[in-house]
């Protein structure tokens, strides 16, 4: 059988195991579709060692979101796969939502606010829209002693001591049983801190008789102040960042969800923190003639996975004799890969 390292010589090795060799049987442009859908989406999974598996991580923090759209990470990614590290350690990762959420609870992290249905979930905390100095929040149902409370959205005025350049603040958001949005800057603001989890670490504690609608974490560049009340929040320098959550509950992430294209931690991270895990990733489609695949010698197993996929679909014959041939080839892919992989290894461990 000749060499299939070419799109044209897969093609024709696709007719030779399908025997359809007449292009009014099959398309020279349908094969190509299954042998591309093979080759992009289908042979990452079958070879367990190869170019298109990496590491990924991303940054988990106080003043960060604790959800990830996987297709934000890199549109790229077929599969995000276990384990999961974070700052090298593993923690257990769930795709079972009910699972999940049962053990790490959906309010564990969100603030004391009642969905109602002419409402959004959440205070909505931003920047002032009227005027950028104040912080702003939408209506908003909450819980005190049992009693449920509602707060028209408004802005607020931002108070508290100047924080200093290249240093990092806090400010605490809570609402009183008269309807009033409070704000509470950290008192160690006038010094400020050398990081986020420091700043986190000196909000002010909550009041027990009010309920906390969240916190902001403020970091200034080099030469550039911040003065509640008086400067933007969006000045020029000033990075905010407006979290609806419990102080309370943010700590170093147990477990994490992997669903509905989404990567959830919880709890909420209290320190910057990065989260690591393995990919697989889509292969760059073969279009022309003299196309070859990342290794020439993958020709055959696309070639049979594509014909084998193909004939599956139409409900057509399969014989043990294909798939005998594509078990072998898959094997010494993986060989070759193993073998490469392993070789890799050791060439960097000589460099260390």
């Amino acid at each position: 059988m000749a060499a299939a390292e070419t799109l044209a010589e897969m093609r024709a090795l696709f007719r030779d195991i399908t025997g359809m060799q007449a292009t009014t049987q099959i398309t020279d442009t349908v094969i190509d579709e299954q042998i591309n859908d093979f080759y992009v989406h289908k042979m990452t999974k079958e070879v367990e060692v190869g170019e298109a598996k990496g590491d990924q991580s991303v940054v988990v923090g106080p003043h960060l979101s604790n959800v990830f759209d996987i297709p934000t990470i890199d549109s790229d990614i077929i599969e995000v796969r276990k384990p999961f590290f974070i700052d090298g350690e593993e923690i257990p990762v769930f795709t079972d939502k009910s699972t999940f959420f049962g053990q790490f609870p959906e309010d564990s992290d969100v603030v004391q606010v009642v969905t109602a249905a002419d409402t959004t979930t959440g205070a909505n905390l931003s920047v002032g829209s009227s005027d950028a100095k104040d912080v702003r929040h939408g209506g908003f149902y909450y819980e005190i002693g049992g009693f449920t409370y509602f707060i028209n959205f408004a802005e607020a005025t931002m108070t508290g001591d100047t924080l200093p350049a290249n240093k990092f603040g806090s400010w605490l958001f809570e609402a009183t049983d008269e309807r009033t949005f409070v704000v509470s800057a950290s008192s160690l603001n006038i010094t400020g801190h050398n990081s986020f989890k420091a700043a986190f670490d000196a909000l002010p504690t909550p009041d027990s008789s009010r309920a906390i609608v969240g916190y902001l974490l403020i970091a200034n560049s080099p030469g550039i102040t911040y003065e509640p009340g008086v400067d933007d929040l969006s000045k020029v320098g000033v990075d905010t960042y407006f979290v609806e959550a419990k102080p309370g509950s943010v700590k170093i992430p147990d477990a994490v969800l992997i669903h509905d294209n989404k990567i959830t931690v919880r709890p909420r991270s209290d320190n910057v923190r990065r989260l690591e895990f393995s990919i697989l990733t889509k292969r760059t489609a073969l279009s022309g003639d003299s196309d070859e695949p990342d290794n020439k010698e993958w020709g055959k197993l696309i070639a049979y996975g594509a014909a084998i996929s193909y004939l599956t679909q139409k409900k057509k014959l399969v014989t043990q004799g294909m798939v005998a041939v594509f078990t072998k080839e898959k094997q010494w892919v993986n060989h070759v890969l193993l073998q490469k992989h392993a070789k890799n290894t050791t060439t960097q461990r000589a460099l260390i």
